[in-house]
């Protein structure tokens, strides 16, 4: 047939050109290495020779003006010029350097030639080929084909004829053409809208955003000859192809690392394979089909097989119908596989490398062999989606899986083994290091500095300050004073003490007693403290002045005791109780845990190693008691004998007052929850402690940006740990440059526990799959009260005696060690049928600029359709977001995940509600009706209801506040309320109680406190006019008025 004629691309080359960037193309690259002589002029001949048998080698590209789109134009031509390259004295690596650059140019759109072949002399006898070619010119095994054919015409060296009747890829485009019309073309069709689409497998350590340019890389592994035998040998045995063995090998490892059975995948296809007459053709034929599987993970791979390959021979029989130039759906472009015929060398010529820039897959599994072999694996990763570290995990887990179905060819998929030797030992930095206890207990340990440094400062609230000496005496006139009311050891002894001296003195007191202490928190509701009381079976109540009740002891009025009356103190021993923690319980009533002093004593010495808390002078006490999240700066303080300085709650209530205390006592050790320190931080912050420990919920990336901005040289830990395992197991150390899009990892376990991540039959997840966390090791409570919720309490599967904690939290394995916390098992839904973890769709929002937090619930809107189930975000923005904001936040949402996770409303506020201990409150979030339904719009009848509506509206994330709504009820709650007064005093330079707010709830009820009390009659309307007028300004017009000011002020 002629070979001078234009004509369109084929499907496939109009794929790979899809992919091109701007107006250049990707190139191929395909290097040989040649030991011997080589002759040019040989060379040469063997060239013009492939070339006239292969004429697709001189096509270009064109566009007409008649003809939408490209066009390709194949030239009749006799001479294919060699490049030759000057001689490379550096040797192989120096050429092989120079053609990847050549590569990465990549060809523009009106080349003259689209592949090029190089030569270079490297040495003596010693040569370098380089084949750079368009990828629309050919795929990786068209490479192959140029390979054998330049070898076979150079060692021939001779002209042959060309046969007219043989294959030419012009000849397949045309085909292709003609196919789209025949009368097959609609049952194709159909056939592949029958399919169906689903969601790619969504693997942990993907990227949701990617980083860098984005380069292909490569991993390698050579399978042994035992293993190659015996898959051999397998597959020949259920009388299945070994491709088949080795793909569906491929998806069950992806179904088992990713929780999803069901998905979509990719499958690379060449059809040469399959068409005889196109065997020897240099071309684009490969083409990527999708596969909707779902692994059955309770079978064997044996037994799963036939379905499987039934499914691939469907699709090969309908191939050249699957759009592959313009897919309905990209999802089975992320994970994928092919198949590689191996390269031998041949007469001193080999393969070095061939690399292709037209990857369709993020992930892609290759394997290298032939039809009853595989010699080698490959897997291709988009660096910018995929760490090095994570995806060389999963070919060791690949390869392990392949020797269990060998091994165990019956197994279910779901039992094959996947953790080899390497993950083994990467499991093994869960198990912090042994820990000795040796010694007396940590209430004998604090006490010991009463002698050491009697003098020094020991704790500090509000002005009054105790040294060591005068604390140790007041703990002693106290312990007296309970052991004469009757507190033996073992006993339990309630705290009703808010954040004071007079706790300190307290819990001290109450541990030289030989009792054990329960915490409650005095806002709480009477009804709440008098059960916790009560399920404590406490034997006294301590309080403060603030109590009348005749039964509580108050820690502020000790009587004198008669100093004839002796004492002896018992130390308590390591497993009798230290205190009792109440948390909330999932049958509502709250469950009280009993954290022993050998517990608490491991906790303290771990943490304070791992956090350099001996370098610490001055720490900080700024949460709650009732929770055990300020233990670490409480009661690591009393243990080193440093300073420990009490805030107020007007510290914490106030931005100003928070940094004021930091400051004024250089405070150099602090423990928050992140959402109550965003809360108290900003852009105008200049003061942060030395080192500060964040815990209790998850970190947003952009608070670890603002942390560092205020304080660069900050040591940042993130910790974590429920109150079953006493405080915390896990840290993480933070720095500028901690990758966070994933969220923040727990890398590190505190010496004397464990981690471990198990699956619901209690095996250890292999790295990447999503497990459940369990605590094992010397923190472990002793359990609940009256054992309720025994079950959480487990011994370990596999090492009899050690005791485990079920935290309910899930996890994945980290590649560098360590692990990520997914979120909780009670935080997956099913939506549309599929399985969405919660967690997974937060940490995408929080990724995502201008988001502090984010949280993700499950509702049931009464008007939706079956009561079907939705997804709502509740979102906290950074700073003041701009018009259109949640638009964006949206559209990247959108492009970031499935259909199936994206929240159906988006909801921002200015803080997320809190418990009393500073996490998140998922049951005080607005009910999406609240803030869906439009309410009587009452409008503002002054310049200061405007100012204060604007300001509540713009904290409730809502675009309009009716003066008669009441700021709690549409999601308002003590963080808010911080900010709230905050802005009043910037705009109206006034100082406002945040008890006012909570007393006067709206708009209208707070204009009229406000005035109340005001000096003069008016003023604070005068300001609101001029404030509200300022606020009308442009930045511009803004900077206008202040340099007019300042040049007034100059004049």
């Amino acid at each position: 047939m002629s070979t001078s004629f234009d004509q369109a691309l084929s499907p496939e080359q109009q794929a790979a050109l899809s992919r091109a960037s701007g107006d250049r193309h990707g190139a191929s690259l395909l290097l040989i290495e040649v030991r011997g002589e080589l002759e040019l002029a040989r060379l040469q001949r063997a060239a013009n020779q492939v070339l006239a048998h292969q004429p697709i080698l001189a096509t270009r590209l064109v566009r007409l003006p008649a003809y939408r789109g490209v066009r390709q134009v194949l030239e009749h031509r006799v001479d294919w010029p060699l490049v030759i390259e000057p001689d490379a004295p550096q040797g192989l690596a120096d050429f092989e350097q120079q053609m990847r650059d050549l590569q990465r140019q990549g060809f523009a759109e009106d080349a003259p030639a689209l592949a090029t072949l190089h030569v270079c002399r490297l040495g003596e006898h010693h040569y370098g080929l380089a084949l750079r070619i368009s990828t629309l010119l050919s795929d990786r095994n068209g490479l192959q084909v140029f390979y054998r054919a330049l070898h076979q015409a150079y060692a021939e060296d001779q002209v042959t004829e060309v046969d007219e009747e043989a294959a030419q890829y012009a000849q397949y485009v045309e085909w292709r053409g003609e196919m789209a019309q025949d009368e097959d073309a609609a049952n194709g069709r159909d056939y592949w809208r029958q399919q169906g689409t689903d969601i790619a497998p969504s693997l942990a350590y993907r990227r949701s955003i990617a980083t860098g340019a984005g380069a292909r890389q490569t991993l390698e592994a050579a399978i042994d000859p035992a293993l190659q035998a015996a898959l051999g040998g397998y597959a020949e045995s259920i009388g299945q192809p070994l491709r088949r063995v080795l793909q569906a090998a491929w998806w069950a490892l992806l179904a088992r690392i990713s929780g999803q059975p069901r998905m979509q995948v990719g499958w690379q296809h060449d059809c040469r394979l399959d068409y005889e007459f196109f065997a020897d053709c240099v071309g684009v034929f490969e083409k990527t089909l999708p596969l909707l599987i779902d692994v059955p993970l309770h079978r064997s791979l044996g037994q799963w097989l036939p379905a499987l390959d039934e499914q691939a021979q469907g699709h090969l029989t309908w191939q050249e119908h699957w759009p592959v130039e313009a897919p309905p759906s990209v999802a089975h472009l992320a994970c994928g596989v092919a198949h590689e015929a191996a390269l031998e060398a041949q007469g001193g010529w080999s393969v070095v490398a061939l690399e292709d820039s037209g990857a369709p897959f993020e992930l892609e599994l290759r394997v290298i062999g032939g039809d009853a072999h595989v010699q080698a694996l490959h897997l291709r990763f988009d660096a910018a989606r995929y760490d090095a570290a994570a995806v060389e995990g999963l070919l060791d887990q690949y390869q392990t899986l392949l020797h269990s179905v060998v091994t165990t060819p019956d197994a279910p998929l779901a039992d094959l083994c996947l953790v080899g030797a390497r993950e083994q030992a990467l499991h093994q930095h869960c198990i912090g290091a042994p820990l000795s206890l040796e010694g007396p207990n940590l209430a004998l340990r604090i006490a010991a500095w009463a002698q050491r440094t009697p003098e020094a400062l020991a704790v500090s609230f509000s002005g009054v300050r105790l040294t060591h000496r005068q604390l140790d005496e007041r703990v002693e006139r106290l312990a007296r004073h309970l052991r004469l009311q009757g507190v033996q050891p073992g006993d339990v002894v309630a705290l009703v003490l808010p954040r004071s001296l007079e706790l300190v003195v307290a819990l001290l007191a109450v541990w030289r007693a030989g009792a054990a202490w329960v915490p409650v928190d005095p806002q709480w509701p009477a009804a709440r403290q008098a059960l916790i009381i009560e399920q404590a079976a406490a034997v006294h109540v301590l309080g403060d002045g603030d109590h009348d009740d005749a039964r509580v002891i108050r820690v502020d009025a000790v009587p004198a005791i008669d100093s004839a009356i002796t004492f002896e103190w018992t130390p308590a021993a390591l497993d009798q109780p230290a205190y009792v923690l109440f948390t909330s319980g999932s049958t509502g009533t709250p469950k009280g845990v009993v954290v022993e002093h050998r517990q608490l004593l491991n906790y303290v010495q771990a943490s304070a190693t791992a956090l350099g808390l001996a370098e610490c002078t001055a720490f900080a006490m700024t949460s709650t008691v009732a929770a055990d999240l300020g233990h670490t700066t409480l009661l690591g303080a009393l243990f080193q004998g440093a300073p420990l300085h009490i805030a107020t709650d007007e510290h914490m209530q106030d931005a100003a007052r928070f940094a004021d205390f930091l400051r004024t006592h250089g405070i150099d050790c602090l423990k928050m929850v992140p959402s109550h320190l965003a809360a108290l931080l900003d852009q105008d912050s200049t003061y942060l402690p030395g080192t500060l420990v964040l815990g209790g919920e998850a970190v947003a990336p952009s608070l670890v940006e603002l942390i560092f901005q205020v304080a660069p040289a900050c040591r940042l830990f993130n910790h974590y740990g429920p109150t079953e395992a006493t405080v915390g197991v896990l840290y993480q150390p933070l720095s500028r440059l901690s990758d966070l899009s994933a969220g923040v990892p727990l890398g590190h376990v505190f010496d004397g526990c464990a981690v471990y991540l198990f699956d619901e039959r209690l095996n250890e997840v292999p790295l990447g799959a999503l497990g459940e966390l369990f605590i094992g090791g010397q923190q472990v409570a002793r359990g609940y009260l009256h054992d309720a919720g025994h079950e959480a309490f487990i011994e370990h599967p596999r090492h009899a005696g050690e005791r485990l904690y079920r935290t309910g939290d899930l996890g994945r394995y980290l590649p560098q060690g360590g692990v990520q916390l997914m979120g909780r098992r009670d935080h997956q839904v099913k939506v549309r049928g599929f399985r969405i973890e919660l967690t997974e769709i937060e940490q995408a929002l929080l990724a995502l600029p201008g988001v502090a937090q984010a949280v993700v619930m499950p509702w049931r809107a009464a008007a939706s359709q079956d009561g079907e189930l939705q997804l709502v975000a509740y979102l906290q923005a950074q700073g003041n977001p701009a018009a259109g904001w949640l638009d964006g936040v949206r559209e990247q949402l959108a492009a970031r995940l499935p259909a199936a996770m994206l929240p159906t409303h988006c909801f921002v506020l200015e803080q997320l509600p809190r418990l009393a201990n500073g996490k998140l409150d998922r049951q005080g979030l607005p009910a999406p009706e609240s803030l869906l339904t439009a309410q009587v719009y009452v409008a503002p009848s002054s310049a200061l209801q405007t100012l204060l509506a604007e300001g509540m509206a713009q904290l409730l994330g809502v675009e309009r506040l009716s003066v008669e709504q009441n700021f709690f009820a549409l999601g308002g709650h003590s963080l808010l309320v911080i900010k709230l007064v905050s802005a009043l005093r910037k705009q109206l330079q006034l100082d406002v109680h945040p008890g006012v707010v909570f007393d006067h709830p709206s708009v209208a009820e707070l204009a009229v406190a406000l005035t109340r009390d005001e000096a003069t009659p008016g003023s604070l309307e005068r300001t609101a006019q001029v404030r509200l007028k300022l606020n009308s300004l442009s930045p511009e017009q803004r900077e206008a008025l202040l340099a007019k000011s300042r040049a007034s002020a100059t004049a």
